[in-house]
C-alpha cells in the first residue's frame, strides 16, 4: 500500500485478482454497505414518538424484512440456475423473473427496486441534512445549516445542500460511491 497517495488504494481495490478467482473485497464492500445504515436512526430519534420502543421494533422488523428480501428470490434464482448465476450482472433479477415467471414479476421487481431507492435516497436525504443541521447548531459546520423554516420546521438550507451533493454524488460509479459511502460509515 502507497500511504503517500491514498487515491491509489481506491484505483486498486478490487481490481488485482487471479483470473476467475472471487472479488473478496467488492463482495465485503458490497456486504457491508448493503447492511449499514441501522445507525441513522439517532439522528432522527428527537423526531419520533417513544423512541426506546419504536426504535427497537421498527430495527427488529427491519432486519427481518431486508433478510428475507435478499434470501427468498436469491435463493429462488440460485435453485433455478436459468441463467447460471455466474452471468449475472445488474439488472439479472428483474430480467430472470421476466423469463422464468412472467412479465408480470419483472415488472413488480423493476418498480419494487425503483421505490425502494427512491425511499433509501428521502431516508438518506433526510438523515444527512438533519446531521448537518444538529452540526451547525453545534457550530461545527456554518450556521446558516441551522436555520428551520418557520411553518414546516425543517432545516431547509441544509436539505438544499444535501440534495446539491447527492445529484453532484450520483455521477459517480457505484463501486466508487459504495467504497466512499463505507470509509465514512467506518470513520
Amino acid at each position: 500500500i502507497n500511504f503517500k497517495n491514498p487515491s491509489i488504494l481506491l484505483e486498486t481495490l478490487g481490481t488485482k485478482q487471479a483470473p476467475g478467482s472471487p472479488d473478496w473485497t467488492s463482495l465485503i464492500n458490497l456486504l457491508y454497505w448493503n447492511m449499514s445504515g441501522y445507525d441513522c436512526i439517532s439522528t432522527c430519534s428527537g423526531e419520533i414518538k417513544d423512541p426506546g420502543k419504536s426504535i427497537l421494533r421498527g430495527l427488529f422488523a427491519c432486519v427481518v424484512l431486508v433478510t428475507l428480501t435478499y434470501t427468498v428470490p436469491l435463493s429462488a434464482m440460485v435453485m433455478q440456475n436459468k441463467p447460471d448465476w455466474s452471468t449475472w450482472k445488474t439488472g439479472s433479477f428483474s430480467v430472470i423473473a421476466y423469463e422464468q415467471v412472467g412479465p408480470w414479476l419483472g415488472g413488480i421487481l423493476v418498480f419494487s427496486g425503483t421505490v425502494g431507492n427512491m425511499g433509501m435516497h428521502v431516508a438518506e436525504l433526510f438523515e444527512d441534512s438533519w446531521q448537518l443541521h444538529g452540526m451547525a447548531k453545534c457550530g461545527l459546520a456554518p450556521t446558516i445549516f441551522a436555520y428551520k423554516h418557520p411553518k414546516f420546521h425543517t432545516p431547509t438550507y441544509a436539505v438544499l445542500f444535501t440534495v446539491i451533493a447527492m445529484v453532484i454524488l450520483v455521477m459517480l460509479p457505484f463501486e466508487r460511491l459504495m467504497m466512499a459511502d463505507n470509509f465514512f460509515s467506518c470513520s
